[in-house]
């Protein structure tokens, strides 16, 4: 009896995984950092808010960004600009003085930064890598959100309160360039990259799953489609 040979879909999981669990702990940041903010500089927390307001919707906007970010240059390049785009916005918050700086960078270059770091990548990664356990590594994908809040909201509060905001902001900070480093190193946008075929490939699968593979709709194709 033999183990079957280790799959590099697996890295590939892996590495995408902790980018999404970076990328969300930034998400969840703002609700430590707002009375931080509001005592130091004597903002409204109403008007601090709308910077997070306005995140929400450059993360929406940031899905479609990224999606057509991976067809046009594949997964392992979107997911490096979305972090980089994060550990910017992240580092010139450290000098923060002004609000409309917030707006900026945390309302729009972290917005569309978590928005193309998210689960559109992650689809991207789980569908060109696997024709089985499709389901598994998406759910995992979707699991990196709630872990990287569970992890970093206890930790940014707590660094936060014993020695300011700034300190908190640099745990992210630190989290989103640290995540970069195994995309850099181990991701790889396709199979074939490596001489590999997708995880699953040439065993039996289902006439659907063989249908949906085969017409793999680009972002742009679908967004044209009336049904979509």
């Amino acid at each position: 009896m033999t183990l079957r040979r280790f799959h590099y879909a697996w890295v590939v999981t892996s590495v995408t995984f902790v980018a999404l669990l970076a990328a969300s702990s930034v998400r969840a940041a703002p609700g430590v950092f707002i009375v931080p903010l509001e005592q130091e500089f004597g903002w409204d927390r109403a008007i601090i808010s709308l910077a997070v307001s306005i995140s929400l919707i450059t993360f929406g906007l940031g899905g479609p960004i990224g999606g057509t970010l991976v067809d046009r240059i594949g997964p392992r390049r979107a997911l490096l600009g979305g972090l980089g785009m994060i550990a910017v916005g992240l580092y010139l918050l450290l000098s923060l003085r002004d609000l409309w700086q917030l707006y900026l960078l945390w309302g729009v270059l972290i917005g569309v930064g978590t928005g193309i770091a998210s689960q559109v990548t992650g689809a991207t990664v789980a569908h060109r890598w696997f024709r089985t356990h499709r389901g598994l590594v998406i759910g995992l994908f979707g699991a990196a959100t709630s872990v990287g809040q569970l992890i970093f909201v206890p930790w940014m509060l707590n660094v936060t309160t014993t020695d300011g905001w700034r300190s908190g902001l640099t745990l992210v900070l630190v989290a989103s360039i640290a995540a970069a480093v195994p995309v850099l190193l181990f991701m790889r946008d396709r199979p074939a990259d490596i001489g590999a075929r997708a995880l699953g490939e040439g065993e039996t699968i289902s006439a659907e799953e063989r249908a949906a593979d085969q017409r793999r709709t680009p972002l742009r194709a679908a967004l044209r489609d009336r049904d979509f």
